[in-house]
């Protein structure tokens, strides 16, 4: 059970920097930056993921940008004049119980090259109707709790549009399998949970 609340808290094993809070009365960025938003086959048959909230998610520049700074710590690489988003891509990552991941791979004009990588949570099951709560405490409170604790991802931005049940927020790509995966599967080594119970008791 201790292993089960920790993957519960830390199953997205993320940082959270600052918010990011959209509703349908705050309009999306009027950016000039206009670009495709493509979603994976996957993406679109998975019956958890509404594929017309994602899209209108990630079709707003701000969102992505944020992101982008958020995670490399308030800085971005690339000049956005000259190389504006070209398009944003889509592709399916690990599902738990209560959260969905979805890979996000922004390309960028006249830069082949260079993709900025980052991963979309979103909350699903229990979590999609009440917002990332636990019980009185907030799980993206608890995540803001363990900012550089451990070898955790950095966090991009929290987005939550109630009125359209969309509750989701951004990461760090790390590639591999989740805490929660993990546990999961059984396949949860020594060394990892004593990473995690490190993390978890230093918040606590």
């Amino acid at each position: 059970k201790f292993a089960d609340s920790i993957a519960n808290v830390l199953g997205s094993t993320s940082i959270l920097h600052q918010y990011f809070y959209m509703s349908v009365n705050s309009p999306f960025d009027n950016s000039d930056n206009r670009y495709t938003v493509v979603l994976n086959e996957k993406v679109l048959k998975n019956k958890k993921i509404n594929a017309a909230k994602i899209t209108e998610l990630l079709s707003d520049p701000k969102f992505i940008i944020g992101t982008i700074k958020a995670i490399n710590r308030g800085k971005v690489y690339i000049d956005l004049g000259e190389h504006p988003i070209e398009r944003v891509e889509v592709l399916q990552g690990e599902r738990g119980s209560q959260k969905q991941t979805l890979r996000v791979e922004v390309h960028f004009r006249g830069l082949n090259e260079h993709i900025e990588t980052f991963a979309l949570k979103l909350a699903i099951n229990k979590a999609a109707r009440n917002g990332f709560a636990m019980g009185r405490i907030s799980e993206i409170d608890a995540l803001k709790k363990l900012s550089g604790i451990a070898d955790v991802p950095r966090f991009g931005l929290y987005a939550e549009l109630p009125d359209k049940n969309l509750y989701a927020y951004t990461e760090q790509w790390i590639e591999g399998p989740t805490g929660a995966g993990l546990i999961s599967k059984n396949k949860l080594d020594r060394h990892t949970f004593k990473q995690i119970v490190k993390a978890w008791l230093s918040v606590i």
